[in-house]
């Protein structure tokens, strides 16, 4: 009986490396497939809520996609936003790591609220791997005028 016991010891220790292994294995598959695929997608239509930081300071914003198109919406009254002289619409292509917004125009033509011309969309930004499927992230510039966009569909959450 003893050795039955001894014996049986290192067979559940392997059973359990065993499932941790693959357990491991599998979501490290899963991961980097989640990873490929914000990557490399082409951006669902919908819109975008989030922020973007520029400055130390993080600004709220909106963006739309659709039909190869965006458009930028104002906050609503958040204390700190774009402003609405920024605000832009345009078309938007991705390509592999890249999400390029072209100029169109503004959304609020000769609206008197300053502009700080680094704030606006149109750009060529890096686009940064997350591991979710509904959100992006992107980024353009260096160093003080850089700009990090953190944005999630919100297409279809409240419905």
């Amino acid at each position: 009986m003893v050795i039955c016991i001894l014996g049986a010891k290192p067979l559940i220790e392997m059973k359990v490396s065993k499932w941790l292994f693959i357990f491991l294995l599998a979501a490290i598959s899963c991961q980097k497939v989640d990873t490929e695929l914000v990557s490399n997608q082409q951006i669902p239509e919908g819109y975008y809520e989030g922020w973007f930081s520029y400055h130390d300071q993080n600004y709220w914003c909106l963006i739309q996609f659709e039909n190869n198109r965006y458009e930028e919406w104002p906050s609503g009254g958040v204390m700190f936003q774009k402003s609405m002289a920024c605000l832009t619409k345009g078309t938007y292509y991705s390509d592999g790591n890249k999400l390029v917004f072209n100029p169109g125009t503004l959304k609020h033509e000769g609206f008197p609220d300053p502009c700080d011309a680094n704030t606006m969309l149109p750009g060529t930004y890096e686009l940064i791997e997350t591991d979710r499927q509904d959100s992006l992230v992107f980024a353009k510039g260096e160093g003080e005028n850089r700009i990090v966009y953190h944005v999630v569909n919100i297409t279809g959450k409240n419905d």
